[in-house]
């Protein structure tokens, strides 16, 4: 027994010493200096809508806040009087500055619902290109769009992190964790497994492009982390409808290529019944 758990101490410390050398040499890694903040012409930033984006953490309100809200109903409805979903993680694809992160954590919170750890993902240097003869929302999905560094001005990963956790307090910030990178390349098959990912109790597609809701889908039912009674949360698809492209888009195309049955709340809101082609680990 003596010898079971001093191995178990030296594997736990091996991986704390593994973990800080990560976050230390991610922290180090630069972000791309792009014209986000400089090039208002070029992403059509001017009076009304796009006034909002300017600022550097953007509220939630409007229709954005009624349908997360929305999405809380369901959860709540769902849990029918159970606040304990500690082996559901929370997942932000599009962090940009933190905002939304902070929405669901303050919502739950208040809510009493305890959950897993909270993941967000995103490049941290704005958007990457959208998959050719896709219709864009506006000109602010054009790629770097929604550039964290250059919101903040700062051009190290680790900066990037610092400022988006003093946005959320440090008792949202501790419960968070970071993958950093465009999809197409952070996204691995074995990321879920190195990170110690749980199933999935809420996922916020907050991504803006068609090509970005395909891969963050497409990972998340390859690896199991949509499972049934996962709410799914859409942002972007009041104005770009399926037939268009957008998150809609990828949506039905994800749920066609796992068998995916949905309980469809809103067009922004979906609640997984069964996913026939789960491949990943439960």
């Amino acid at each position: 027994m003596a010898r079971l758990l001093a191995a178990a101490a030296a594997a736990a410390v091996a991986y704390w010493l593994h973990r800080r050398r990560r976050t230390a040499d991610e922290d180090d890694s630069q972000l791309r200096r792009g014209t986000w903040v400089t090039d208002r012409k070029g992403y059509g930033i001017g009076a009304g809508r796009g006034m909002a984006f300017r600022r550097t953490f953007m509220p939630m309100e409007g229709e954005a806040s009624r349908n997360r809200r929305r999405a809380l109903q369901v959860l709540m409805a769902q849990l029918d009087g159970g606040t304990d979903c500690r082996d559901r993680d929370l997942y932000t694809f599009g962090v940009y500055t933190g905002a939304s992160v902070k929405f669901w954590l303050d919502r739950l919170a208040a809510m009493k619902v305890e959950h897993g750890r909270s993941w967000g993902f995103d490049s941290f240097e704005g958007l990457p290109e959208e998959a050719e003869g896709v219709e864009l929302e506006g000109n602010e999905w054009k790629p770097g769009g929604f550039s964290a560094a250059d919101q903040f001005g700062v051009y190290t990963f680790g900066e990037v992190r610092r400022k988006i956790e003093a946005h959320l307090g440090p008792a949202h910030a501790s419960r968070c964790e970071w993958v950093k990178g465009f999809f197409s390349e952070a996204l691995t098959t074995t990321l879920r497994r190195e990170r110690g990912m749980q199933p999935a109790l809420l996922i916020d597609v907050d991504v803006d492009l068609y090509i970005s809701a395909v891969q963050c889908l497409d990972w998340c039912l390859a690896q199991g982390v949509i499972v049934p009674g996962t709410i799914v949360y859409y942002d972007d698809v009041e104005v770009v409808k399926a037939d268009k492209g957008g998150e809609l888009r990828a949506h039905a195309e994800m749920t066609a290529k796992y068998g995916v049955t949905w309980r469809h709340v809103h067009d922004s809101c979906w609640v997984c019944e069964s996913v026939r082609g789960l491949a990943g680990l439960t």
